[in-house]
Formats: C-alpha cells, structure tokens, sequence
C-alpha cells in the first residue's frame, strides 16, 4: 500500500496545518525517490473523510501520478502573448477541440457571457488504472449523488512563501462508497461552438483507498506546487 503512513492521522482533526504537513512529506517524498526529475511543477490530490472534522478515513495520490498534457498546454498559451489558440486539448469526451483562444480581441478569455459556468470541478472515482498525461476523463465516477458529480472547487489560494495554490473542494456523501481516483478539471469555454467542456488538467489515483458512508464529508484538496 502507498502512502501508509497516512493512517497514523484517522482520528485526528483536519486542519490547515496538518494539511500543510501532510503536503509537504509528500512533495519530500517525491524528489526523494525522483531525484533527478526536473520538472518542478506538481500537484498532489490529499482526500479526506471527516465527521465533525475528525479524520476517518485519508489517501492522496500515488507518487508517479502525472499533471495532464492539457494544463501543459494551456500554460504554454497563457505565456505566448498573441492571440493564442491552446494546442489542441482533449476534452473529457476525448474530442479534440481547437478552439480555445486565450487571448481575443473582443471577449475576455472564458467569459461566462456565452459559455455558462467556467473554472475548475473535481471529480472523485473508483477506478485504478494507472495514471497519464493523455488521461481525459475519470475511469469510473462513483455512484451516486451527490458524490458522482462534477464538484465546484472553493476559492483558490496562493502561498508565496511555500509556492502553492491551494484548490479545496468539499462533498456531503449522499450514500457509501470507496474513492480510488480523483480529477482536476478545468471548466474551460470555447468559441467555436460556443459552449464550456471539462478538461482534465490532473488525474491522481489515491492511495490508501478512502471509504465514507451517508453524512460524512468528503475533502478533496488539490496542491498546485511550483519550486
């Protein structure tokens, strides 16, 4: 099992500064065993279950999961500064769209004038397969809801001292289930046809595999490291 010692904090309360420990070992971890790995961009998915903030259950992702080609392409678009179309990204239908231009003349990029909700969701599944850059979808959502859903995530956080955004997302259990996998996607819109897809920027399997029952809640944390 990956990542055991994470059940030495069942039982704890969940807060930042655990968290923070939590994110940080796994990040040693990391370069620890990729010591020659010289992309210093990373994202670490920690999910917990919690009643009444007490931890009863925790994983976050295996060591060798991968950020997806997609982000990849949009921070290369992001930086160009013309007006760039995203080499063409994969949306969670495996359609390859290549019409989503961050920068325009006229509407601001992922305007939600047009294109209804736009940001990021995070998905929680049961599937196991190992995780790549092409991934473009959840492998198995979980069953249920509101638990299968596309999850909003909560206001982002940028820490300048430890060079990371935090991504928070939280989720009532409407029934049981075992989570082995979780999605970072991007609620991005597209111009041509005029519409918003998700895609994904990270697919993480998470390991020890959490389990929760109806009412608890379900914490998933994406860290977005840069160092």
């Amino acid at each position: 099992m990956e990542n055991s010692q994470l059940l030495e904090y069942i039982g704890e309360t969940k807060t930042k500064k655990l968290q923070d420990s939590i994110t940080k070992e796994y990040f040693e971890l990391f370069h620890k065993k990729f010591p020659a790995y010289n992309e210093n961009h990373k994202m670490n998915s920690l999910v917990t279950v919690t009643d009444k903030k007490e931890i009863k259950s925790i994983g976050m992702s295996c060591i060798n999961d991968l950020i997806n080609d997609n982000w990849g392409k949009m921070i290369k678009a992001l930086i160009s500064g013309d007006l760039a179309v995203i080499p063409p990204a994969v949306d969670r239908q495996n359609t390859t769209n290549n019409a989503l231009i961050v920068y325009r003349t006229t509407d601001q990029f992922n305007s939600t004038n047009t294109a209804g909700l736009v940001g990021s969701v995070i998905q929680a599944g049961s599937g196991s397969t190992p995780a790549t850059r092409q991934d473009f979808n959840i492998e198995t959502a979980l069953i249920g809801l509101p638990q299968a859903t596309f999850n909003p995530t909560g206001d982002g956080s940028w820490s300048s001292g430890l060079g990371q955004i935090l991504i928070p997302s939280q989720i009532v259990a409407g029934q049981g289930g075992t989570i082995r996998e979780t999605v970072l996607f991007g609620n991005w819109a597209t111009i041509s046809p005029v519409e918003n897809q998700q895609y994904c920027i990270s697919r993480d399997l998470i390991s020890p595999i959490v389990n929760f029952v109806i009412g608890q809640t379900i914490n998933i944390d994406y860290t977005m490291v840069f160092n």
